[in-house]
């Protein structure tokens, strides 16, 4: 007898640990389950808050998956286009090189302009990936660029606008510098146009110096103003008080030497 119960004790121990594997395994199938349908949540979440549009297709080129923004680029619903419609029904033909996407794996950055479900035209940026998913194998990423697109067109813009101004201005101070070498050269026995560096240096002497003074152009340039000058007259001294002032952007009076 006590064999016998020995031997329901130890089915009973069986059933138990079998009914507590059992157990475990639901409690890990739950756990996972759980786990699962968190990621798909986060998976949700994450892609509806993006800006970016994610499309999966099939090697025939039929939507597969589309991600749960798809309003945000194009328009329309979800349930408009994931019914396994073709790629074409959001993007144009021609978007990528099939064969270079096979050699390569991937195809990035590429821009084209789509309408949207009222009409709108929408630049995009579009990158094309091969991948080996459950759901298909060309997985696409679209970013709406439109706004900086326009914004791109208007600094052009604005910039051949500044080119042309600045392009205007300079003909303008030819046209000025000119007439004002004209003028200058032009006044040949009473004038005397220079300028110098800081140090005195002549760095623009008028043709009129040959007339007055005797002196080339050619060899006054590069000389300093004082070696015209009678350093031991009287006048000296104040001329270097008169130089002083003009550095410093005082109008000079008129003055003899």
């Amino acid at each position: 007898e006590n064999m016998r119960l020995k031997a329901q004790v130890a089915q009973l121990e069986d059933r138990v640990d079998h009914l507590a594997e059992r157990a475990r395994g639901t409690r890990a199938q739950d756990d996972r389950v759980r786990n699962l349908a968190e990621l798909d949540q986060l998976h949700r979440t994450t892609l509806q808050s993006m800006s970016d549009v994610v499309l999966i297709t099939d090697d025939a080129g039929q939507l597969t998956y589309v991600s749960p923004n798809v309003h945000l680029v194009f328009g329309h619903a979800r349930e408009e286009v994931e019914r396994e419609v073709p790629i074409t029904f959001l993007l144009a033909l021609g978007l990528f090189d099939h064969d270079a996407l096979e050699t390569r794996g991937k195809v990035a950055n590429r821009e084209c302009r789509i309408r949207d479900s009222v009409g709108r035209a929408r630049d995009l940026l579009v990158s094309v990936r091969k991948v080996n998913l459950p759901q298909g194998s060309i997985f696409y990423v679209c970013r709406d660029i439109t706004e900086r697109k326009k914004l791109e067109a208007e600094l052009e813009l604005l910039r051949l606008s500044l080119d042309r101004k600045v392009e205007e201005r300079t003909q303008e101070l030819r046209k000025s510098r000119e007439k004002y070498r004209q003028l200058v050269e032009g006044l040949q026995d009473e004038y005397l146009f220079y300028a110098t560096d800081l140090e005195g240096r002549i760095s623009y002497v008028s043709p009129s110096v040959h007339n007055i003074l005797g002196y080339g152009p050619e060899t006054s340039i590069g000389r300093n103003w004082r070696d015209f000058v009678d350093r031991d007259s009287d006048e000296y001294s104040y001329l270097e008080e008169l130089e002083r002032l003009r550095l410093s952007g005082v109008t000079t009076p008129p003055y003899e030497v």
